[in-house]
């Protein structure tokens, strides 16, 4: 989603102690926030909690969000990643990717098969992932999951549109030398 258009007015109502832009910038950025959260904790409640306490410094730190080109969505990422980078300090573990077979994805009917097979693969899949470096995480995620254009996903890492198109190729080597050591996903064709 490209909000550029759509959140200066709600940031500036935001600014001025106006309740409605805060409301209007959380309807916006909920649930961008929440799966950037999500996919870096272990389970949905940490990720909910996380996601609150980024709308609560946002609230608290809003004179300092500088207005540039774009959205706010790089700055509530920052915001993000650094109460990720937290809950693991307080809590004492490493971050995990979380099973994509948690995602809320609508069900299809499908053969008991097919659904053994499909954890298979989606198991290897997960494993795979958490061998990437957290940058070739989220470019993974932004891209394939979230299915952010170059541009947005520029803006979200703070990097030009070429490094993100590089780092997205160096991930996908990665992962698939990594499904190859594993040899335990099949993609599908």
């Amino acid at each position: 989603m490209n909000n550029s258009q759509t959140d200066q007015p709600f940031v500036k109502q935001a600014k001025a102690g106006d309740v409605r832009g805060f409301a209007r910038l959380h309807d916006l950025y909920y649930q961008p926030v929440f799966t950037f959260v999500y996919y870096r904790v272990d389970e949905r409640q940490a990720a909910e909690d996380i996601t609150s306490e980024v709308f609560v410094a946002m609230v608290k730190r809003i004179d300092q969000y500088k207005d540039k080109k774009g959205t706010m969505l790089p700055w509530l990422y920052t915001i993000a990643r650094n109460l990720v980078i937290d809950h693991y300090r307080k809590n004492g573990s490493a971050p995990e990717v979380v099973p994509i077979e948690d995602m809320e994805i609508a069900a299809v009917e499908r053969s008991p098969e097919s659904v053994v097979s499909q954890q298979v693969e989606t198991d290897c899949l997960e494993k795979a992932i958490r061998q990437l470096t957290d940058e070739q995480q989220e470019i993974i995620v932004g891209k394939f999951i979230e299915d952010r254009s170059n541009d947005e996903m520029a803006q979200l890492t703070h990097r030009s549109e070429g490094a993100v198109k590089s780092l997205q190729h160096r991930a996908l080597v990665s992962l698939r030398r990594e499904l190859e050591k594993a040899d335990c996903y099949e993609p599908q064709i």
